[in-house]
């Protein structure tokens, strides 16, 4: 059984799956996988989710980022995170088409790690600190929130 510390700790193909996979879905304005801080930053988020996440679940997870990095296409056997922008975001797409569950999930996991950073928040206009005064406004005031 691995130490608690060690349980959402992702293998270097998971996380470069997982990196791969936002740069196709999310866009960001620049690639994750062309930043090795922000990409290393962005997989400690995720690993901080995954390891407060219920094992079956964690291990769901890391199952699909090992199929989706090594399950080879048979247009291109190569690897998820080493194919070329447009190449690999067609593949994402057409998992996305076909297995629309199971990754819906994961796209939702990947974007709350990544958007999770402050300044990237910050890009689209989302200031946490104001969401998070208004919440405890609304508590206060006994209303919804």
């Amino acid at each position: 059984m691995p130490a608690a510390e060690d349980r959402g700790r992702l293998t270097a193909p998971e996380a470069a799956a997982a990196v791969a996979l936002l740069d196709a879905w999310a866009a960001p304005v620049l690639a994750l996988s062309s930043d090795e801080a922000a990409s290393a930053a962005f997989v400690r988020r995720l690993e901080r989710l995954l390891r407060a996440s219920p094992a079956p679940s964690r291990l769901g997870v890391r199952a699909l980022l090992l199929a989706i990095e090594f399950v080879p296409d048979v247009r291109s056997p190569r690897r998820f995170s080493t194919l070329p922008g447009p190449q690999r975001s067609r593949r994402a797409n057409g998992w996305r088409r076909r297995l629309a569950a199971p990754m819906r999930a994961l796209g939702a996991l990947l974007l709350l790690a990544y958007y999770d950073d402050g300044a990237v928040a910050g890009s689209v206009g989302y200031d946490r600190g104001r969401a998070v005064g208004r919440a405890h406004a609304l508590r206060a005031a006994g209303g919804r929130w």
